[in-house]
């Protein structure tokens, strides 16, 4: 049956009807591009975030001995932590910031997170005395 089918379309004795659309498949294709537009915009505002680092490290003084307590706070923001047991620290910022570490009698340092994952820092003795 297929068979004469296909050589009755070979020898032109099947005359094919015109197709109308009524703009199906090029709707669809519209649609589809409008969806996958508006899923890439929602999208925006997290790519953005995930510029975000967590960032860990520990912080010792000059003599090696670990510094718990010390601040490690993200310049110009109020996110901070404080360090832990052995120095240590974990922290969440942009891959841009800056860290400022300090400690009372240690002199304040500031490191560029410039991307970097694990940040050590190293606090040397204050020059300035405490006022009694």
């Amino acid at each position: 049956m297929y068979q004469n089918l296909l050589d009755q379309s070979r020898m032109g004795q099947i005359a094919s009807a015109p197709v109308q659309t009524t703009g199906g498949a090029g709707a669809a294709r519209r649609v589809k591009r409008l969806l996958l537009s508006l899923m890439l915009c929602a999208a925006l505002p997290w790519s953005l975030n995930a510029q975000d680092l967590n960032i860990s490290g520990t912080v010792v003084s000059a003599d090696g001995e670990a510094v718990v307590g010390a601040s490690v706070v993200v310049k110009g923001s109020t996110a901070g932590v404080v360090t832990g047991a052995g120095g240590s620290y974990s922290i969440t910022a942009p891959a841009n910031a800056t860290l400022v570490f300090s400690f009372l009698g240690l002199a304040t340092k500031e490191e560029a997170v410039a991307g970097r994952g694990r940040i050590d820092v190293v606090l040397s003795e204050s020059d300035q005395s405490l006022d009694e």
